[in-house]
């Protein structure tokens, strides 16, 4: 029964973290345009290409 709620609690805290992950997201504009500067040079980094990050802006 002890396993049981601590397995609870702790499921809540994974819910909790996820609904506000989210609304911050959406609320701060900034953030959409760091994850698309971040998107367009990280992706290609971890195939092996560095050329969007060697390149000037």
């Amino acid at each position: 029964m002890k396993h049981l709620k601590v397995f609870l609690v702790l499921a809540l805290i994974v819910v909790v973290n996820s609904v506000s992950a989210q609304s911050t997201f959406e609320k701060w504009s900034a953030i959409k345009e760091f994850h698309e500067v971040m998107s367009q040079t990280f992706h290609p980094a971890e195939e092996g290409n560095l050329a969007p990050i060697k390149s000037p802006f």
